[in-house]
């Protein structure tokens, strides 16, 4: 680790550190929480039977469709963006509001983005990415 000359300095290096921690092993592990609570919240409930889901081949458990982008200096957003044209499947999903047909989840949200939040909370995974991405990058944390 680099010398220091103010508390200033130290602080804005450990903010870069924690900032790329944030976007990468943080994100990660945030998205793959995401993914199996999809799995487990969307997809394990019911099996489509006028259609095919395309899960992680362009669905909503697809990470290609889970946007993670800095916001600021020091908080990290990681949003489901999975759309069918100009329509937000992931919101229509979340609120149960806007499908084209009536089916046993129309009006009945199935909201996997809370159920990310709850399991983070339960499990502190996204603490444990943050302090081994932290380790990595050479910043002790405990």
């Amino acid at each position: 680790m680099p010398d220091f000359t103010s508390i200033k300095e130290l602080q804005r290096y450990i903010q870069s550190k924690a900032n790329v921690v944030l976007k990468n092993e943080v994100a990660t592990n945030t998205v793959e929480v995401m993914t199996n609570k999809i799995n487990e919240v969307v997809y394990a409930v019911y099996e489509p039977k006028m259609y095919k889901r395309d899960e992680e081949h362009g669905g909503l458990s697809d990470p290609n469709n889970i946007r993670v982008q800095m916001i600021k200096d020091d908080t990290v957003s990681i949003e489901n963006i999975r759309s069918d044209g100009n329509r937000n499947v992931a919101e229509i999903v979340e609120t149960g509001q806007g499908y084209y047909y009536s089916f046993d989840y129309t009006n009945k949200p199935r909201a996997f983005t809370e159920a990310t939040r709850q399991e983070l909370r339960r499990s502190q995974s996204h603490v444990k990415a943050m302090k081994l991405g932290l380790a990595k990058q050479g910043i002790k944390t405990d």
